[in-house]
């Protein structure tokens, strides 16, 4: 139903396109900090890591496999896109 907040896995929707969405939206919030003058030095792609049940609020729910290939097949690859090595 591509609800976001209450869903079991809002971020992991089998379309890649939500895969690639999240990847440029991460990466434009870095660039918009960067912009304003806050340098980032690490990033998180998923908030509340320790509490993996999605009960009421939007909440990004990664296996440690769906991290892994979010991370090397759509967020990587966008950062060194934006941001080089």
């Amino acid at each position: 139903n591509h609800a976001m907040v209450g869903s079991a896995m809002p971020c992991l929707k089998s379309d890649p396109r939500y895969h690639e969405a999240w990847a440029k939206y991460l990466s434009e919030w870095m660039t918009a900090y960067e912009k304003a003058g806050v340098e980032v030095w690490g990033l998180t792609v998923q908030n509340e890591p320790a509490f993996y049940s999605n009960n009421g609020w939007e909440a990004c729910s990664y296996t440690a496999a769906e991290e892994r290939d979010f991370i090397k097949n759509h967020l990587g690859p966008q950062l060194e896109s934006d941001f080089g090595e």
